[in-house]
């Protein structure tokens, strides 16, 4: 069980979690949560009572408020969003005592894997979703990439991305109150959810 955490107490412990933004569940119920404010991953086995710490900081290479995490299963490491650094690391998932830069210069949020190993970054900053091959520095816009707005082509405050097996990209866009999706080789997404702005009816 995680512990509550009150004000003015040490939230470090492996019991502990601060400002969790996300996580991701492996195979084997393995949980991986990033602990924002904890700048550090902590693995959770099923049942366990205490997690362990599996990325953290460690002098030059820090994290410093992680934001998402996911698993390539092909190299067998995570893929951390290490938002304040503005880049997105690459970590051995066993054993590791430092990350890899493998995007620099991004303000980096949600992150997630297709079935043919592309990685795909929303880009904060840019509003907008990249997808990259790891190993190489060219990048594909998949959604957005029209500036900040509510236009069918547009987003506003892009948060975390969804790919499922066709390839159909799902964009939650945070400030617009919607989740989008774009076709591969499309100009502009489909509203899939809500687009009717801040509200709690289920329908109309």
């Amino acid at each position: 069980m995680v512990s509550l955490l009150l004000e003015g107490m040490d939230m470090k412990g492996t019991n502990q979690l601060w400002n969790p933004w996300s996580l991701y569940v492996d195979d084997d119920q393995t949980i991986y949560v990033a602990d924002h404010s904890n700048q550090r991953i902590v693995e959770w086995k099923p049942g366990a009572t205490n997690g362990t710490v599996v990325a953290s900081v460690n002098e030059a290479h820090q994290l410093n408020g992680p934001i998402d995490v996911i698993i390539d299963k092909e190299s067998d490491s995570l893929i951390i969003s290490d938002y304040r650094n503005k880049r997105v690391v690459r970590w051995p998932r066993h054993n590791g005592t430092r990350g890899e830069v493998i995007i620099s210069n991004i303000s980096s949020f949600g992150l997630t894997m297709d079935d043919n190993g592309f990685l795909y970054v929303v880009h904060d900053e840019k509003y907008e979703v990249r997808r990259y091959k790891i190993g190489d520095t060219q990048e594909t816009v998949v959604a957005g990439d029209n500036g900040q707005g509510n236009r069918l082509d547009q987003l506003s405050g892009p948060r975390y991305v969804s790919v499922d097996r066709d390839h159909l990209v799902y964009v939650s866009d945070y400030k617009n109150h919607r989740v989008m999706r774009w076709e591969e080789g499309t100009k502009q997404g489909i509203v899939v959810a809500s687009g009717q702005g801040i509200g709690n009816r289920l329908g109309s």
